[in-house]
């Protein structure tokens, strides 16, 4: 009996796009990518702050749920920093010696 080629299997995405970066990443690659610790992405995961899925028994993490996150951290970063103004211009009384006296001038 001859062997039939085999096809690709059509329902599993292939994880690495063609510029090498994948799409989703297991959680301790998710950590090294946020430079977060397990823990802390553990707390991430578990207050919704990031998104994760299941693919059988692994939890990944995509790579749009980090751009998604690191966003809104950034924004929250960002309202809450103060407004830039300009610096106020300081007006100084002029010292009595360079004040113009209309006496003086009367008299000339």
């Amino acid at each position: 009996m001859p062997k039939t080629p085999r096809t690709p299997d059509l329902k599993t995405p292939d994880p690495k796009p063609k510029d090498g970066e994948p799409l989703a990443y297991r959680l301790p690659d998710a950590c090294k990518a946020l430079g977060l610790s397990r823990a802390t992405l553990y707390l991430l995961i578990k207050s919704g702050d990031l998104l994760t899925f299941t693919q059988g028994r692994r939890r990944l993490v995509s790579k749009t749920a980090l751009e998604a996150y690191i966003a809104r951290r950034e924004a929250a970063e960002l309202a809450t920093l103060p407004v830039a103004t300009p610096p106020a211009t300081l007006v100084y009384p002029l010292s009595p010696s360079c004040q113009l006296r209309s006496s003086s001038h009367e008299n000339l």
